[in-house]
């Protein structure tokens, strides 16, 4: 007991010892380092050699996964809305595909007509494809010390993916392009020259479907496009007027309305009215996956965002577990998130935009795309009507597709070149590729003309494709949980 008293009395003590301030030595006093001591040259860095790069969005019409450290997205449209061909120009510019129409003059009946003298003769439509020069190059080094330090990270081995991933990216602007305005960009540049013009196919929500905007061949005489800014990597933007876009504009705000709150939204009724109007009115081929038939609607994001809520009436998400039932060949296309009734459903985060500005009979309609590499030109801001501060009229891009609703010539697929100055020392690496890409538009013409693409019968025959255009909802009804 004494004993456990005398432990008691020193722990005491040797508490107080530490309660009264005194001096006590550092160890060590001053401590020493690389920085202090004037030999920061000495100081090393260590650099991670897995090199890295960013990510960009998905794209559906490619398998954007032979570059490094990307989204192994695995999303990939059926070949089937292809016409493709794989051939060598031999000296040609173009070549003509043919379309024989179905016959449709009056049969003769009873005794009193003859077939003599009413022969109905062979109608021939055409598609003209035409391809164009389309190159891409990159700076490097090939010696020195730049070439040291940059080949010690591993930059050099990555260029050649890299140019094949922004092929990838750039053939999905191409399409998307070429499904909005007939034909991508590459075919209106010299030596082609090509005009540009809206998809004649185009479906907008919330309005009849006897008033659906249509054009033909008589209605561009005026048509015309300016070119607008330049973004600052050198991709330039198109304002589109005339005639048929006042006509097109005219309808869309028919559909929209000006408020700040667009009226032209997709819903399951739209649906219902767009595989209808894709069907019977526009007569576009179907397509088989399997045992199924029907068309692709290609679905921007920020609409299906909203198409699948199953907190808001008169979207699909309350029915989309009764159609989701797909088959081993529908799933394979992991792109798909559904399918309602003839239409499988397919998110673009990609979609184009378009944008609609000017008034009564000088409309103009600006296309905006995503271009490689994160350059995103679409116009995101949110609609906004007359009562705001600035009008936005924006809608959103989708398209249905048919059967051959696409057609792409490669003449041949991206080829490697460099280029090389000062000995070596500074290099460039090259691709280039010859191509055209075209929505599969036919007509019955006798010449062709550089300025409308086409002379003669006014006729547009566009079997494959349809142009959907849809207002964006806002944030705030995308998160809603009951009808607005």
């Amino acid at each position: 007991m004494f004993k456990n008293f005398l432990n008691k009395m020193f722990f005491w003590l040797n508490s107080l010892m530490f309660l009264v301030p005194h001096d006590y030595a550092t160890v060590p006093k001053s401590s020493g380092s690389l920085t202090s001591g004037g030999n920061t040259n000495l100081i090393q860095h260590l650099v991670d050699r897995n090199l890295r790069e960013d990510v960009t969005l998905n794209d559906i019409w490619n398998r954007l996964k032979v570059s490094i450290d990307i989204r192994d997205t695995r999303i990939e449209i059926p070949q089937a809305v292809f016409m493709q061909f794989m051939t060598p120009p031999s000296g040609t510019r173009s070549v003509t595909i043919p379309m024989v129409a179905p016959y449709k003059e009056a049969f003769q009946e009873g005794t009193d007509e003859e077939m003599l003298g009413e022969e109905e003769d062979t109608e021939i439509y055409n598609l003209q494809l035409w391809h164009n020069e389309i190159k891409k190059s990159v700076s490097m080094r090939g010696w020195g010390i730049d070439y040291e330090e940059l080949n010690s990270l591993g930059v050099y081995q990555t260029i050649t993916p890299r140019l094949a991933k922004a092929w990838q990216e750039y053939r999905g602007k191409r399409i998307r392009t070429s499904l909005m305005l007939t034909h991508e960009d590459a075919l209106t540049k010299s030596p082609i020259g090509l005009k540009q013009e809206f998809n004649s196919n185009i479906f907008i929500p919330n309005l009849p479907l006897g008033s659906m905007p249509r054009w033909d061949r008589s209605d561009i005489d005026d048509a015309t496009y300016t070119l607008g800014y330049a973004d600052s990597l050198g991709f330039q933007s198109k304002e589109f007027s005339g005639d048929y876009i006042d006509l097109i504009a005219e309808q869309m705000l028919t559909a929209s309305g000006t408020s700040d709150e667009s009226q032209a939204y997709m819903l399951v009724d739209n649906l219902n009215d767009l595989e209808h109007y894709c069907r019977n009115y526009l007569k576009l081929r179907e397509m088989r996956i399997g045992d199924s038939s029907g068309y692709i609607f290609i679905c921007p994001q920020e609409v299906l965002y909203y198409l699948l809520n199953p907190n808001i009436s008169g979207t699909l998400g309350s029915l989309w577990k009764d159609v989701t039932c797909l088959s081993k060949e529908e799933a394979s296309y992991p792109g798909m998130v559904g399918k309602y009734r003839h239409l499988w459903i397919v998110g673009d985060e990609r979609a184009p935009t378009l944008t609609l500005s000017g008034s009564e009979d000088s409309y103009t309609l600006e296309p905006g795309f995503v271009n490689p590499g994160n350059n995103d030109d679409r116009n995101l801001s949110p609609w906004s009507g007359t009562s705001s501060y600035y009008e936005n009229y924006v809608f959103d891009v989708g398209t249905v597709l048919g059967a051959g609703s696409i057609a792409e010539w490669v003449v041949y697929e991206p080829k490697y070149a460099k280029e090389s100055t000062q000995y070596g020392k500074h290099m460039g690496k090259g691709s280039y590729m010859m191509g055209g890409i075209s929505a599969a538009r036919f007509g019955k013409d006798d010449t062709f003309d550089s300025t409308y693409n086409t002379t003669g019968d006014n006729t547009l025959i566009n079997r494959g494709s349809c142009m959907v255009l849809m207002s964006r909802r806002q944030i705030s009804h995308l998160r809603s949980t009951t009808t607005t």
